[in-house]
């Protein structure tokens, strides 16, 4: 519980993103530019990490990749409805977002292993924190297991309680739990 300890501690509290940058990473600057992605799951509240994931795509006129892994014994009904979840969340996001590049991976396995290989050709991570406040629930998390290992920066969308509940957060909240 003790590893990656501040960086942890701030993440699983803060009230704003969290950027931590992994040791000896540097910009590629000759590569293509990289895709942000952005992992969904339902333990996390979708809508924060998409508007973080939105704007980093916007902001660095990329697109944007929305992850979601599925168990590899999943059946493929389980897998065609996450695609659909997936595809209704987005559905609102792309209307209001019509200048960032789009695409959907779902992939088999362990999301946390998943993630780390993506990040590898990402230009950034965006994950959820959750929003859960029970014992081992950030303990647990795919934001901090992945935190330790990523090969680019991860930003840890905070969790925010909805005022009201809006188009995006109503989908977003209902569709991946």
């Amino acid at each position: 519980m003790l590893i990656g300890a501040v960086a942890s501690q701030v993440a699983s509290h803060v009230a704003c993103p969290l950027v931590v940058v992994p040791g000896g990473w540097r910009a590629r600057q000759a590569v293509p530019r990289q895709p942000v992605v952005v992992a969904l799951d339902g333990e996390t509240a979708a809508e924060p990490a998409l508007t973080v994931a939105f704007e980093e795509a916007r902001l660095r006129d990329t697109r944007l990749v929305v992850l979601h892994a599925e168990p590899i014994s999943a059946a493929a009904h389980a897998v065609s409805a996450a695609r659909f979840d997936i595809g209704v969340v987005l559905s609102r996001w792309k209307q209001d977002h019509p200048d960032v590049a789009i695409s959907t991976a779902i992939v088999a396995g362990d999301p946390d292993a998943q993630l780390l290989r993506w990040s590898k050709t990402a230009a950034v991570l965006v994950v959820g924190r959750p929003h859960e406040h029970r014992w081992g629930s950030w303990t647990r998390s795919v934001a901090r297991t992945v935190m330790r290992q990523t090969h680019c920066p991860l930003i840890v969308a905070p969790w925010t309680a909805p005022a009201e509940p809006g188009p995006h957060r109503a989908l977003a909240d209902q569709a991946l739990t």
